[in-house]
């Protein structure tokens, strides 16, 4: 792991630790989505690079947040959370599922409500 994705990661467990809902619906589950999507810190962060590990990882994300409607809705909060964090570039967040060209099951934006999906 690089340097700047321990620091990342390491902003990420302080942003993402529990507090008032909604985000504590996201909480439980996030460091899991986290360690996920380490691949894709550098993407998030700077808009440079979806490599193809990131990518893989990101796929893989997609497929496990669709099995059932908790899992869509907690990856949701999750994916709200980091992408509204210090340090993570929400635009980029947004635009990584394009970016690999994976089929997501949401968008990852403010606009989205979480609670909705199923």
């Amino acid at each position: 792991m690089r340097w700047t994705e321990i620091v990342l990661v390491g902003m990420l467990m302080l942003v993402v630790t529990p507090r008032a809902p909604p985000t504590a619906k996201a909480s439980d589950g996030c460091m899991n989505v986290i360690y996920e999507l380490i691949p894709c810190m550098e993407y998030m962060t700077t808009g440079q690079n979806a490599t193809s590990d990131c990518c893989n990882a990101m796929s893989a994300f997609s497929a496990s947040s669709a099995a059932n409607a908790t899992s869509l809705q907690a990856s949701c909060y999750c994916m709200l959370e980091i992408a509204g964090s210090g340090g993570i570039n929400s635009t980029y967040a947004a635009q990584l599922p394009a970016q690999c060209a994976v089929p997501f099951p949401y968008a990852i934006s403010n606009q989205t409500d979480c609670s909705s999906l199923n």
